[in-house]
């Protein structure tokens, strides 16, 4: 490693110079190149940083509503969310404007892997639509609540949380302090707190998740008979008829009374049963 580090050594302060750089762009103040505007916005999310107007980023970054935009404000680029410069999410008809809806807009909380974006949503409001969480979930997000949602997690945010979690053991906590940070990372109060409604949504998923794989949503099992069960089996317990004999008998002073002897424990950590625990008294069974 000391090696490979040695050929840095002497290029540390023109890799500076290139990433101090990278905080400005000459192009900043020069016309646009639709000649009706002034180059003022750029991207860090796109491969191509060269700063537009607002008008040619917001039509460059149609298909990419969740890409912040760093506008320059005579100092520096301040980062913010594309409705900041006038973009709306539209919801139904693939992005496209809603005939039957021209004037409603909703704030919407959008939870994405890089931050969390405070959008103006439109919903489609044509009889043949669904309701506002649906026209969510088509788009990809899951709302986070039903009624009225005001935030809404993407659903490779989601994805990378169920990832991380499971391999770095990383917990919701620090995922979401995370995204909040990388919103706003010199003032993360101002970036709302979605912790709970974030540990909410994860349940649900993963249930869904679970019984998808399971084959639940494509008929390969049926949960309502009773031998549906989601939980793996553990081979080396005695079970009759896949490990043991569905016939047998132990003596009691029988060499092979050990073999037959099944354990069971409330707890996971199989040493103590489920006590004392912060936890809802009301909290609902999803698996049913």
């Amino acid at each position: 490693m000391s090696t490979q580090l040695a050929q840095f050594t002497d290029k540390i302060h023109d890799i500076a110079r290139h990433i101090l750089a990278s905080e400005g762009h000459p192009l900043v103040g020069k016309p646009c190149s639709c000649r009706k505007g002034v180059r003022t916005t750029r991207c860090k999310d796109c491969t191509s940083h060269v700063p537009s107007c607002d008008t040619c980023f917001l039509r460059d970054h149609a298909a990419n509503p969740f890409h912040f935009a760093e506008k320059w404000n005579g100092r520096y680029f301040e980062r913010m969310s594309q409705s900041d410069i006038g973009r709306i999410l539209h919801l139904g008809h693939e992005g496209n404007p809603c005939p039957s809806n021209k004037t409603v807009t909703l704030h919407l909380d959008v939870v994405h892997i890089n931050g969390v974006h405070g959008c103006k949503a439109m919903y489609c409001e044509c009889t043949t639509r669904g309701k506002h969480w649906e026209q969510l979930l088509d788009a990809e997000l899951f709302p986070a609540t039903l009624a009225k949602p005001a935030t809404a997690f993407s659903f490779g945010a989601i994805k990378l949380f169920d990832l991380i979690s499971t391999i770095s053991k990383t917990s919701a906590m620090d995922f979401v302090s995370t995204l909040r940070r990388l919103t706003n990372n010199a003032f993360t109060d101002d970036v709302p707190d979605f912790y709970k409604a974030f540990r909410r949504i994860m349940r649900i998923w993963r249930t869904i998740q679970m019984n998808k794989r399971a084959g639940v949503y494509h008929g390969v099992v049926d949960p309502s008979k009773d031998e549906f069960c989601l939980a793996l089996k553990c081979p080396a317990c005695p079970q009759p008829g896949f490990n043991m004999p569905l016939k047998f008998r132990v003596e009691p002073s029988g060499k092979d009374r050990h073999k037959y002897t099944l354990y069971l424990s409330i707890d996971g950590n199989f040493k103590q049963q489920l006590k004392i625990k912060n936890c809802d008294p009301d909290d609902i069974e999803l698996f049913i």
